[in-house]
C-alpha cells in the first residue's frame, strides 16, 4: 500500500477515501491553481537567494506499506542543502505557527532526502513567511504511527473516524456524508 507524504496528519477518513475511491474525489480547481501559483512565486523568490537543484520522487518502505513523496524544492545556500515546502495561504499570520501537517510533511521529505534542515514558505498575496525546521525523529515516528493506523483500518475494511475541523474544503465531503 502506498501513502503520500502530503497526506500526513490529514483526516484519516480522507486518506482512506483517497486510497479506496480516488475516482470519487471532487477537486476544486481554484485550490489547485492557487497551489501552482504559490510555487511560481516561491521559485522566483528562491532563485534570488539560492542555487536550486532538481528534486526526485522518493520512497521509504515499511514492509506492509510505503510512503512516497517529492519535495517542492531542494536548494543550496549558507547552511548547505535544504528542502523547501511551499504552502499557498490566504493570509500569512505571524501570530500562528504553521500547521503541524505541513511541518510533518517537510520532516518526511528531510528523511527521504537524508538532509537535516529545511524550511516552509507560506505564500500569501503580499507576504512570504519562512520558518526553519530541522529533522525531528519523534515527529517522524508519529507520522509512521499515523499511517500504520490507517493501514490497519484499510486491511480490516473499516472506515476510520473523521478529523473534526477539516470538512469545509474536503474533496471527499459528499462521499463522506453518505457513509
Amino acid at each position: 500500500m502506498n501513502f503520500y507524504a502530503s497526506w500526513v496528519f490529514r483526516c484519516p477518513r480522507w486518506v482512506y477515501f483517497k486510497l479506496k475511491f480516488p475516482q470519487k474525489e471532487i477537486i476544486d480547481p481554484t485550490i489547485k491553481h492557487a497551489g501552482d501559483y504559490g510555487e511560481k512565486i516561491a521559485l522566483n523568490f528562491l532563485k534570488r537567494n539560492y542555487t536550486l537543484y532538481p528534486v526526485r520522487k522518493r520512497t521509504i518502505s515499511f514492509g506492509k506499506f510505503k510512503i512516497t513523496g517529492r519535495p517542492d524544492f531542494r536548494v543550496f545556500g549558507e547552511k548547505g542543502f535544504e528542502i523547501v515546502e511551499v504552502k499557498k495561504v490566504k493570509k500569512v499570520s505571524m501570530l500562528r505557527k504553521p500547521k503541524i501537517s505541513w511541518i510533518a510533511q517537510l520532516n518526511l521529505y528531510l528523511k527521504m532526502e537524508g538532509i537535516e534542515n529545511g524550511f516552509l514558505l507560506e505564500i500569501s498575496r503580499n507576504k512570504i513567511r519562512r520558518t526553519n525546521w530541522r529533522f525531528n525523529r519523534d515527529m517522524f515516528t508519529s507520522s509512521i504511527k499515523f499511517y500504520s493506523k490507517i493501514y490497519e483500518k484499510v486491511i480490516e475494511g473499516e472506515i476510520p473516524e473523521s478529523k473534526v475541523g477539516e470538512c469545509l474544503n474536503c474533496s471527499f465531503k459528499d462521499l463522506c456524508l453518505r457513509v
